[in-house]
C-alpha cells in the first residue's frame, strides 16, 4: 500500500541562491527539526533551541533550472512508485550545508558517496542543468576550502595534500578521522564516470595527485612501505590517545588545543566514519577506501593521458590488495577483520562495509570465490544474530554496522550513548549506505534475484516509515519494529538505490569499461524492466530483454 504523506511529484531543481552562491540544489517533500544539545551542537546551537529546515521544490523556468527523476520502469508499479519516492525524499541538498544532510554537518568522509548517489537519477532535458553540474561545482568547492594550506606542520603529522573531514559545526573537528582521504579521491573518480568530462580531472589532476601523495608517501598515510595506509592520529589501541589536528586557519576544533588530545574534548579517537569506535593503525575501512581510490587515480590517469601516473596507481593497487588480503582475510568467518592497532592486534567485529566494499570490482580486493563467501558469511550471522536476540527476520529487516558486538574498551562513550551495547549506533545499528552496499554485494556474488527480494523488503519499510531518522536501532522488545533515531536524516539514504539498480539489472559501472554485464545476468522476475541513467556523460538505456540485460546508448 502506497503511503497518503509523500508527494511524488517532488523533484530535483537547481536554483540560484539569493546570495549570489554557485547553483545549488533545492527540493521539495518533507523537512526536518534537530534540537540543540549541549554536546557538539553546542557550537551551534544553545541547548534547548530547536532548528526547523524545509525545503520547497523550485522549478526555475530559466535555463537556470534542471530536472531529474529516477527513470525506472518494472512491471511492478509499487516497486517504482517506493523507489521514485525514496530518490526524491533523500536528495535534499540545501543551499551551504552540503551532503550529509542538510540538518547536519558537510562530511568529506562521505564524499566518493556524493556523486555515486547522484548517478541513479535520469538524463535531465537537452540544455538544462543536471545533477552532475551541481557535483561538479560542490567538488570544486571541496577542493578550495578542504585542504590543509601547503607546509603546513603539526606534531602528529605533515598536512600537505591532507583533506580535512568536517565542517559547518562550529569549524573543523574531529580531526583524527583519516576516511576522508580516499573518499576525496573517489568523489572525483565517480564523478567521471557518471561525466567523462576529462577536462574537469585535468584540471583537478594537480589536487588528486596532492592528496594521493598524502595517502601513500611516509609524511601522510606511508601507504608505500607495506601496502597498507596507516592512520597516523590514530594507534587504535584500548584507551588511545591521538593528537588533535588545526583547521587550515591553524585554530583547533570546540575543546582543543596545540597542547591537548582529542580525548581530552570528550570526542574520541577514531580514524574513520565511526567516530566513536576504536578504528586506527592500519584500518580496513580506510584501506578499502583507499584501494579503490588507487584505482580510481588509475582510470582517471587513462583518461587523460597520463600514461606514467596509471602504471604507477595499477602496481600500488596489486600491492595493496594483496597486503589487504594477507592481514584481513578471515578465512575461517569467510569476512574481513576490521583493523590492526600499533601493537599488531587485528580486531574482529566484521564491520559490513568495508567487506561489501571489497567484492565492487571498481575496489578489486575480493575474487569471486571470496565473494560468494562474504554475502554467505553475512547471512549466517544475521540468522546468528536473530536467534540470540529473539528478533525475526522482519524486525531485522536491515543491514548492521557490524556482525560481532565490539568490546567495551573499544567502544568510545560517545554524545549518543554507551556504544558497548550491540545493536546500538555504531555497534550493530544500521545506516542506510550500507543496505545499499549489501545489495550491490548480492548481485555480485551472482544472485541478482535475492537483491531484488531484499530490495522489496526494505521499500516495504520506507513506506511505513520513509527512513525518517539518522539510523536504525533493534534494542527494543522482541516483536517490536526497529525503531529510527536522530533527526539528521542522511541523504546518503540514497546509495540503497545505487546497489540495488546495479544488482537487479546484473552491471556493474566503471569508467575504463562503461557498462559491464555480470555473468550471473539480471533477477529474471524483472523482465521488461527499462532504467535509464547516465554513464560518461552519454544518456544510457538497460533493458531486460529475454532473461538478459541490453544497454544501449542516445545517439
Amino acid at each position: 500500500m502506497r503511503s497518503s504523506f509523500s508527494n511524488p511529484s517532488c523533484a530535483f531543481s537547481i536554483a540560484r541562491p539569493a546570495s549570489g552562491a554557485p547553483c545549488t540544489v533545492a527540493i521539495g517533500c518533507e523537512s526536518s527539526v534537530r534540537p540543540g544539545t549541549n554536546g557538539l551542537l553546542g557550537t551551534v546551537r544553545a541547548a534547548g533551541e530547536t532548528q526547523g529546515l524545509g525545503w520547497s521544490l523550485t522549478i526555475d523556468p530559466t535555463d537556470q533550472a534542471g530536472h531529474a527523476d529516477l527513470a525506472l520502469k518494472t512491471q511492478d508499479s509499487d516497486l517504482d512508485w517506493q523507489a521514485g519516492s525514496l530518490a526524491k525524499i533523500f536528495n535534499m541538498w540545501s543551499g551551504s550545508q552540503l551532503w550529509n544532510s542538510p540538518s547536519s554537518v558537510m562530511c568529506l568522509h562521505e564524499m566518493s558517496w556524493h556523486p555515486m548517489a547522484m548517478s541513479v537519477f535520469g538524463p535531465t532535458a537537452p540544455g538544462t542543468p543536471s545533477p552532475n553540474d551541481a557535483m561538479r561545482a560542490e567538488l570544486d568547492r571541496f577542493a578550495n576550502i578542504s585542504l590543509a594550506p601547503p607546509g603546513m606542520l603539526t606534531p602528529a603529522v605533515h598536512l600537505n595534500g591532507f583533506v580535512y573531514a568536517r565542517m559547518d559545526w562550529g569549524g573543523f573537528y574531529l580531526m583524527a578521522i583519516h576516511d576522508q582521504i580516499p573518499h576525496f579521491l573517489l568523489g572525483y573518480y565517480y564523478h567521471a564516470v557518471n561525466t567523462g568530462d576529462a577536462e574537469f580531472v585535468r584540471r583537478s589532476w594537480p589536487v588528486l595527485q596532492s592528496v594521493a601523495e598524502y595517502l601513500l608517501g611516509d609524511a601522510g598515510m606511508n601507504m608505500r612501505e607495506d601496502g597498507l595506509a596507516n592512520t597516523p592520529t590514530s594507534p587504535g589501541t584500548p584507551n588511545a590517545n591521538c593528537t588533535a589536528l588545526p583547521g587550515p586557519d591553524g585554530a583547533y576544533g570546540p575543546g582543543q588545543n596545540r597542547n591537548s588530545t582529542i580525548t581530552d574534548s570528550g570526542i574520541g579517537c577514531a580514524g574513520n566514519w565511526f567516530d566513536v569506535i576504536n578504528f586506527g593503525g592500519k584500518d580496513a575501512v580506510v584501506n578499502a577506501l583507499a584501494i579503490g581510490a588507487l584505482n580510481g587515480m588509475a582510470e582517471m590517469a587513462d583518461l587523460i593521458g597520463e600514461e606514467d601516473a596509471a602504471r604507477t596507481y595499477r602496481a600500488q593497487h596489486a600491492q595493496s590488495v594483496a597486503a589487504f588480503n594477507k592481514v584481513f582475510w578471515n578465512e575461517t568467518e569467510g569476512l574481513y577483520g576490521d583493523w590492526k592497532d600499533v601493537d599488531g592486534r587485528v580486531r574482529w567485529y566484521f564491520y559490513t562495509w568495508h567487506n561489501f566494499m571489497a567484492v565492487d570490482p571498481s575496489y578489486g580486493i575480493a575474487n569471486q570465490v571470496q565473494t560468494k563467501r562474504i554475502v554467505e558469511s553475512y547471512d549466517s550471522n544475521m540468522a546468528r544474530i536473530r536467534e540470540e536476540s529473539n528478533h525475526t527476520a522482519e524486525e531485522t529487516w536491515c543491514t548492521p554496522t557490524n556482525l560481532r558486538g565490539v568490546a567495551a574498551e573499544d567502544a568510545f562513550v560517545s554524545v549518543r550513548g554507551d556504544q558497548g551495547q550491540f545493536g546500538y549506533y555504531e555497534n550493530g545499528a544500521c545506516f542506510m549506505p550500507f543496505v545499499g552496499l549489501e545489495l550491490m554485494a548480492r548481485g555480485m556474488a551472482g544472485n541478482s534475484s535475492a537483491a531484488l527480494r531484499r530490495l522489496k523488503e526494505v521499500l516495504d519499510v520506507y513506506n511505513a516509515t520513509r527512513f525518517w531518522g539518522q539510523h536504525a536501532e533493534w534494542q527494543g522488545q522482541p516483536g517490536q519494529p526497529l525503531r529510527f533515531d536522530g533527526d539528521d536524516v542522511l541523504t546518503n539514504t540514497l546509495i540503497l538505490l545505487w546497489g540495488a539498480i546495479r544488482s537487479v539489472f546484473g552491471v556493474h559501472v566503471s569508467l575504463k569499461n562503461g557498462v559491464t554485464l555480470l555473468p550471473s545476468g539480471p533477477a529474471a522476475e524483472l523482465e521488461g524492466a527499462e532504467y535509464r541513467f547516465v554513464v560518461k556523460g552519454q544518456p544510457t538505456t538497460l533493458r531486460i530483454v529475454g532473461g538478459k540485460t541490453v544497454v544501449s546508448t542516445d545517439a
